[in-house]
């Protein structure tokens, strides 16, 4: 690992051709907020930069006003890699949209093989029309299979054009299928920025919640008319735990927590650790960053997260 460098976070989102996988690297880069976000593509023909973000093209880059870069990268990843890794200023966050036949888990296996990137999140895209049909087809019914089952985090898509019967016998096939994997239901791909690339705890302080207020508040959450889907929630400041009773806490996150994030100050040693949870996947890594503050944040599906729970979980230290 680069020293005084932390290491760079990755997501891949995947999902078979027309699921809408441009449609969510779009909205990633219109609502990056603080974040500097670099993605890397195969080919700037699959994505449609609105026009007014874009502020240099330059080869195979492109500059956007919000400091985020889409880059082709052809075949070569590692080249990709070396590239983002590379740059300066570093990006806050790496996106990769693999091509719509891509082995998603194979992706993962490189990106875990690079010691200065973390591997963040899977996020596969599925059509809730046609998902089903695709995995009993044949010929790429394998691939599509295997997207849904490298998922960290599944969002289907297209709900709009689903019936309620249909949409809900998508829902029941995917939790008896890949019932440990959580799924977000949204139309144009508006998943909340915070679901695909992980909550910052500027992120809730930004969008409403008071200093020391945690608690599950009608007004929490409410972000680009997410409102009636996501809650977002703040740990108390200066969180602290034997490393046990860390890991004991994290076994028991209560249901709809999509995402949680953060630092902990570890009382065996005196150390910070680094805390990311994406559905069921739980790392706890080390070192932290030496400036940042013991607290975590995370977000959930406003209809299922009990927040006063995970309140009383992060009491226990």
């Amino acid at each position: 690992m680069t020293p005084g460098q932390p290491p760079l976070p990755l997501t891949i989102v995947t999902g078979y051709l027309g699921a809408g996988k441009t449609t969510l690297v779009n909205h990633l880069l219109g609502h990056a907020d603080d974040r500097r976000i670099m993605v890397l593509v195969n080919d700037f023909g699959e994505i449609a930069i609105d026009a007014d973000l874009i502020v240099a093209r330059d080869a195979d880059t492109l500059t956007l006003a919000n400091g985020c870069v889409c880059c082709s990268i052809g075949g070569d990843l590692f080249r990709a890699f070396a590239m983002a890794l590379d740059r300066t200023p570093r990006p806050d966050h790496l996106v990769i949209e693999a091509s719509g036949v891509a082995d998603a888990a194979r992706l993962a296996d490189i990106a875990r093989a690079e010691p200065d990137m973390r591997l963040d999140c899977v996020v596969t895209v599925a059509d809730a029309e046609t998902v089903r049909e695709r995995c009993l087809d044949p010929y790429v019914g394998e691939t599509v299979a295997g997207q849904l089952h490298a998922a960290d985090l599944i969002v289907v898509n297209k709900i709009d054009y689903t019936e309620p019967a249909g949409l809900q016998a998508v829902t029941d096939w995917l939790g008896t299928s890949i019932p440990e994997t959580p799924v977000v239901l949204t139309s144009h791909c508006l998943v909340d920025a915070d679901v695909v690339l992980g909550p910052t705890a500027g992120s809730v302080e930004q969008r409403g919640m008071r200093e020391g207020d945690h608690s599950n508040d009608a007004d929490h959450g409410r972000h680009n008319g997410h409102e009636d889907t996501y809650v977002r929630w703040l740990s108390r400041p200066n969180l602290s735990f034997t490393r046990a009773g860390l890991d004991t806490v994290l076994r028991r996150l209560p249901a709809g927590l999509l995402r949680l994030k953060g630092f902990v100050r570890i009382t065996d040693d005196d150390r910070m650790v680094v805390v990311q949870v994406v559905g069921t996947r739980v790392e706890v890594s080390e070192p932290a960053p030496p400036s940042k503050t013991s607290q975590l944040t995370g977000i959930g599906l406003r209809a299922n997260l009990d927040t006063g729970a995970l309140d009383a979980l992060f009491s226990q230290a």
